[in-house]
């Protein structure tokens, strides 16, 4: 559980339900309103990616202790991992997942450039 939410506010019947994701175009691109006024979250964008066969939703909310992000994984099964990021945190992230991509280009390079010694 993460000191910005539950981690279960707003699932049932949300756009991480399987059914409700069918036909659903809008959830393509990012969302630049603000939700309804009254919740504890207010969605302030949205982003999904389907990747294989599961979905993942990141989305920028806001609630009474400031703004975060929430990265959702929705199996093929409708299993659901999600974590809770504040901006802060999430800038540094950023950064990490791309050295690390840095680094996987670099062992993919590395492991093409040995096939074709290998094949000479």
């Amino acid at each position: 559980m993460s000191d910005l939410g539950s981690g279960d506010e707003g699932l049932s019947g949300s756009k991480y339900n399987v059914a409700n994701v069918e036909g659903s175009s809008s959830r393509n691109e990012f969302e630049s309103s603000v939700k309804g006024g009254s919740g504890v979250e207010q969605e302030l964008a949205t982003k999904m990616l389907q990747i294989q066969s599961k979905r993942f939703y990141l989305d920028v909310k806001q609630n009474r202790r400031g703004r975060f992000i929430k990265v959702a994984e929705i199996g093929a099964d409708g299993r659901r991992s999600q974590i809770y990021l504040a901006l802060s945190t999430a800038a540094e992230f950023r950064d990490h997942l791309s050295s690390f991509s840095d680094y996987y280009a670099s062992l993919v390079n590395k492991v093409t450039i040995n096939k074709k010694l290998v094949k000479t």
